[in-house]
């Protein structure tokens, strides 16, 4: 089953929506520059919120002692590195206990060579454009020239209405959003609802797959259009 995951949850209507929807995991960012930081105190009346996922703190560019100090005190098992982190980095925070999701920006400079650096140092990757949290998509077609040897998530300006087309394509062992479930910059529970009912309807489908399941809950939103298949000759 593919994995859900919900990046930048700030509040609780957002974290109760996630639980009531059934992500899989919930990212709280600790970046101080995003536009969607939470503190360790409002991250600790949160994750109680979201019952049944699992809370994946975000940091990019953190000293090991910072990431382990924020984990430990928030009982964290999983943390996503969203900077230009080393495998090092990666693979220091492994041994200390944690899961660790490294997000690879795909742009010019994305190559095999760069995905096997990260694979043996981590437990998931992450694919995104590199504007992480714009909404604004990438090549996603381009993953497919390569060969990833650990489970991935696949982000960068995913929504209800083409995450179906990104899953029915690439079949990634997840999908990741922030800004896609968001209406003027909030956390949107409908939104969050279809994106889910999106995921969970195109796991199910083959590679021609019929977005029938995904478009009756996204029709529920006053503004969706019906979703728009991928076709595998062309980006999306």
């Amino acid at each position: 089953m593919v994995t859900i995951k919900i990046c930048g949850i700030r509040d609780e209507v957002g974290a109760r929506a996630c639980a009531e929807a059934g992500v899989d995991m919930v990212g709280f960012n600790f970046c101080l520059s995003s536009r969607r930081v939470v503190s360790v105190a409002q991250a600790s009346t949160l994750i109680p919120l979201i019952e049944g996922a699992e809370a994946v703190g975000v940091f990019v560019n953190p000293l090991v002692e910072e990431v382990m100090a924020v984990a430990k005190h928030l009982g964290l098992s999983w943390v996503q590195l969203h900077g230009s982190e080393a495998p090092t980095l990666c693979s220091q925070l492994r041994q200390q206990g944690l899961k660790v999701i490294k997000a690879v920006a795909v742009d010019e400079n994305f190559s095999a060579k760069l995905v096997s650096m990260y694979e043996p140092a981590v437990d998931m990757l992450l694919f995104d454009n590199t504007e992480p949290g714009s909404g604004s998509t990438f090549a996603w077609m381009q993953l497919q020239s390569v060969e990833v040897k650990v489970p991935f998530l696949v982000a960068g300006g995913l929504d209800p209405q083409n995450v179906v087309g990104v899953i029915t394509a690439l079949r990634p062992g997840g999908v990741d959003t922030a800004s896609g479930v968001e209406r003027a910059g909030v956390k949107d529970p409908a939104r969050i609802t279809a994106f889910v009912a999106a995921a969970r309807g195109a796991d199910s489908l083959d590679i021609t797959g019929d977005p029938t399941v995904a478009n009756q809950a996204i029709g529920e939103l006053d503004d969706a259009p019906t979703i728009p298949m991928m076709k595998l000759d062309k980006e999306i």
